[in-house]
C-alpha cells in the first residue's frame, strides 16, 4: 500500500501487467481486502514472537537445525531438503535481495568436494561481484573445514556473505548465505547476521 505520511490518498498495488504495476483506489478493493493473503500466509512464513529487541530460538521440524532469530523476523522451512530462510522483510530478501536475511541449507548426502562445489552455485556467487574471500578451504578445527567469501549485490550497497562448513567426522555440511543492505547501517546489519550464524546449531 502507498499513502501520504498523514494517511491520506491511500492506494494499493494490485498486480502487474507486462511488468507495469497497476494501482487501484481503496474503494475498488475494499471487498477484496479481507480475503487477501498476508505475507506469512502467501509465503508460509512463521513470525518470530517474543519481546521486541530480543531473539528467540527457532528449530527446524527435523530437529537438525536450531538458531536464535530476532523477534519480528519471519522464517520458513525450504520446500526441498533441510534448510530455512529468515528475514525481516521476506519478499524483498528472497525475491529482490534488497533486505537483510539469511538462508541455511544442511546437506548430508555429499562428499566434502561435492559439498564445497555448492559454494559456487549460490545466488551471491552467481549474480554478485566478489569483494573478498578466503584462500580456499581452510581447516577450522580438528574435524571442520570452512570456505567463505563476501559479494556486492543489488542497488542498495548490499553485501552477501556465503559460508560453507563441513564436518569430516559426520559428513554433514551447512551452507549459510547472509544478505545485509545499507539500511539502517551495514555495521548493525552485519552484527545481527553474524550473531545468527554463530548461534546456529546443526547435526
Amino acid at each position: 500500500m502507498m499513502m501520504n505520511a498523514d494517511g491520506s490518498k491511500a492506494s494499493w498495488f494490485s498486480g502487474a501487467i507486462l511488468g507495469q504495476p497497476m494501482v487501484a483506489d481503496p474503494a475498488a478493493v475494499a471487498d477484496l481486502l479481507p480475503t487477501l493473503l498476508t505475507i506469512d500466509e502467501r509465503y508460509s512464513y512463521e513470525p518470530i514472537e517474543g519481546e521486541p529487541g530480543t531473539t528467540a530460538r527457532w528449530e527446524h521440524s527435523t530437529g537438525r537445525l536450531a538458531v536464535e532469530l530476532p523477534v519480528g523476523w519471519r522464517v520458513s522451512e525450504l520446500d526441498e531438503g533441510i534448510g530455512f530462510v529468515a528475514a525481516p522483510r521476506p519478499t524483498l530478501f528472497y525475491e529482490a535481495w534488497e533486505s537483510d536475511g539469511i538462508v541455511v541449507t544442511l546437506r548430508d548426502d555429499l562428499s566434502s568436494d561435492d559439498f564445497f562445489a555448492l559454494f559456487g552455485e549460490t545466488a551471491a556467487a552467481g549474480y554478485c561481484e566478489r569483494l573478498d574471500g578466503t584462500d580456499g578451504i581452510q581447516p577450522l578445527d580438528d574435524v571442520t573445514d570452512g570456505l567463505a567469501a563476501n559479494h556486492a549485490c543489488g542497488e542498495e550497497d548490499a553485501v552477501a556473505g556465503v559460508v560453507a562448513l563441513f564436518r569430516d567426522d559426520t559428513g554433514v555440511g551447512v551452507l549459510i548465505e547472509g544478505q545485509r543492505d545499507s539500511l539502517p547501517t551495514a555495521d548493525s546489519d552485519r552484527e545481527t547476521l553474524e550473531a545468527i550464524a554463530q548461534s546456529l546449531e546443526w547435526e
